[in-house]
């Protein structure tokens, strides 16, 4: 039998949250579903854990593989899926009973799409801390750009709270870029939408989102490599879905207040770095290209903070000796005042 759905969960040292995320998956009121259990080298206890519940349920089925990081960890659990459907939950956050109900109820019978839903994010103890419940609406392909225009989907790309049909990825050959270790779930998000035919968000969330927890998959310092790498897949892919959903710049104010943020994610990364200054002043130079530039150039008006502003003005008019004079000044206070909070 072919399940419906398959949840994959990817594990990597969370033996102290990892049962109550299986067990809140296994008590589900929607019962058609196999649960992959994806154990990423897991130093701890994680993988032992997975094996034991795999004994006791016939549903689950565990994959013990070296430490590759979480988007080997997925596109692993996409190569042995057998569902129709997929979706995923990540090892230290839990479920509500009804989410694979609710998100089942929101498939339409015409062509392929993507089915997604709110979510809460708790502490360690279940409280939760804030609710995103978005309002129910459905969009078929024509209507897509409202996805960027409006409903600012690339602020909604984690994998979870999703359902993706599984033949459309294998069909197009859809995996996780194991090269990026920030935004690598939204790029596939955007990969996918330009193959579906509609999108249905369905009202509600009954996805627990454990903001508290370190040390697991999704927690990692990134290169500037890396950074910089993310930056041009997510532009380009964002490139292409204009083109193809007939987006106007214009019309795309919020995206480009993000990838001001992914701007600065690779800036920053070059400081979290060991670096000297004639390295950091060329990978400023690297960075700020021409259509990093304009995107900067567009959101004058954004700045929230004068030391905010600064730095962009630096980088816009390519001072960069003063900009790194700025940044490297601002660390060492923020060091300082650090310490002698300590002390």
């Amino acid at each position: 039998m072919i399940p419906k759905i398959s949840v994959i969960v990817p594990v990597y040292k969370v033996e102290q949250y990892l049962s109550k995320c299986i067990e809140s998956i296994l008590a589900q009121t929607f019962t058609d579903f196999e649960l992959l259990l994806i154990d990423d080298g897991s130093p701890d206890n994680s993988g032992a854990i997975c094996d034991k519940f795999a004994k006791k349920d016939s549903r689950i089925r565990v994959f013990h593989k070296k430490n590759e990081g979480v988007s080997s960890a997925r596109n692993l659990g996409l190569d042995e899926a057998n569902g129709i459907w997929i979706t995923f939950v990540d090892s230290d956050d839990w479920i509500e009973e009804r989410y694979l109900g609710d998100l089942f109820a929101g498939i339409k019978n015409e062509g392929l799409g993507l089915v997604f839903q709110g979510h809460a994010k708790v502490n360690n103890i279940g409280v939760v801390l804030r609710e995103l419940n978005f309002s129910s609406y459905y969009i078929t392909q024509e209507y897509f750009n409202l996805l960027f225009t409006t409903y600012n989907i690339y602020t909604y790309g984690a994998p979870w709270s999703k359902l993706y049909n599984l033949k459309l990825i294998h069909d197009k050959s859809l995996i996780f870029d194991t090269r990026i270790n920030r935004g690598e779930d939204l790029l596939f998000m955007f990969q996918y939408l330009r193959f579906c035919d509609w999108v249905n968000v369905v009202d509600g969330f009954n996805y627990m989102y454990n903001i508290e927890v370190s040390g697991s998959l999704t927690k990692k310092l990134n290169s500037y490599e890396s950074e910089r790498y993310t930056f041009i897949q997510l532009c380009n892919i964002v490139k292409e879905l204009s083109s193809i959903y007939h987006i106007e710049n214009g019309n795309l104010n919020g995206w480009f207040l993000f990838v001001r943020t992914l701007i600065f994610f690779a800036i920053n990364s070059i400081y979290n770095s060991k670096y000297d200054k004639r390295t950091r002043i060329k990978l400023l130079e690297e960075i700020m290209d021409r259509e990093a530039i304009s995107y900067m150039k567009l959101l004058s008006a954004d700045d929230t903070y004068i030391s905010f502003k600064i730095m962009r003005l630096l980088l816009v008019y390519k001072f960069f000796n003063l900009y790194d004079i700025y940044r490297s000044t601002f660390i060492i206070c923020r060091r300082y005042i650090k310490c002698k909070t300590v002390s």
